[in-house]
């Protein structure tokens, strides 16, 4: 629950977010904000979750595995890009 309708400013309540996200968010709810975002990841949605439920090593594996799978997809993008530059 965001601070300014009442919620607690504890760790557990606050989401770490760059500053341009984090005005942009203002006083809405973290998921519904983040839903409609381009960058939208529902493993990283969930790791906000457990965040938010204090269970940060869960939230912790699961930004691993997000980031993982990014890093992964990232890496068969650029070489199917460099594949069609080669052909």
């Amino acid at each position: 629950m965001p601070r300014s309708q009442g919620g607690l400013n504890i760790t557990e309540n606050c989401v770490p977010a760059c500053l341009s996200c984090n005005g942009d968010k203002s006083d809405q709810n973290v998921f519904s904000w983040y839903r409609k975002k381009k960058f939208y990841d529902p493993r990283r949605a969930m790791a906000i979750r457990a965040w938010l439920e204090g269970d940060l090593r869960l939230s912790i594996r699961l930004l691993k595995w997000a980031k993982k799978e990014i890093n992964e997809n990232k890496a068969n993008f650029e070489q199917e890009e460099l594949n069609l530059d080669a052909a």
